[in-house]
């Protein structure tokens, strides 16, 4: 647990060090738009309209709320290019086999009764619940902590790293 928090600081780090010079206004718009959603949904939830639930439960008005929803989702579109940015620079990726491992390790039988569970295939399951981002980011801080304490760990969990 303390080697999580430690990785977890390094993140924090990294990205209040990192600077955006310009964020992607489509990706933006769609963390806006998701991020409403979850909020409209807490509101339907809690059984009151969406004005008296940001101003009783969130504490503000519309305006304040657009601005904050903005800053957030420009936040969570920062963290994300930081880890494929990252991803792309160490040539760190997600693997065929890793997927493998998740359905082996999974209640499925195979690819097709996951399939047929779920609605689309393990790779677009993972494309859709950003897997591949989850994953790239435990590899790139396992990597940074590793340069950092100069300990090399090997892991076999799917992931691929190659040398240039």
């Amino acid at each position: 647990e303390q080697l999580y928090e430690i990785k977890s600081e390094l993140y924090s780090q990294i990205v209040s060090e990192t600077e955006v010079a310009k964020y992607p206004e489509k990706e933006v718009k769609e963390q806006v738009k998701e991020l409403n959603k979850s909020y409209e949904q807490l509101a339907e939830n809690s059984g009151k309209e969406w004005e008296e639930y940001m101003k009783d439960t969130l504490g503000v008005d519309q305006e304040e709320y657009d601005e904050q929803i903005d800053l957030y989702a420009k936040e969570l579109v920062k963290q994300e290019m930081i880890i494929y940015a990252i991803a792309e620079k160490e040539d760190l990726s997600v693997t065929d086999e890793y997927l493998e491992n998740m359905l082996a390790s999974s209640n499925f039988e195979d690819e097709k009764a996951f399939k047929e569970y779920t609605g689309m295939s393990l790779k677009k399951y993972a494309e859709t619940y950003k897997l591949d981002r989850d994953l790239l980011l435990t590899k790139e801080l396992d990597k940074i902590y590793d340069r950092l304490t100069g300990v090399e760990e090997s892991s076999d969990d799917g992931s691929s790293e190659s040398e240039e």
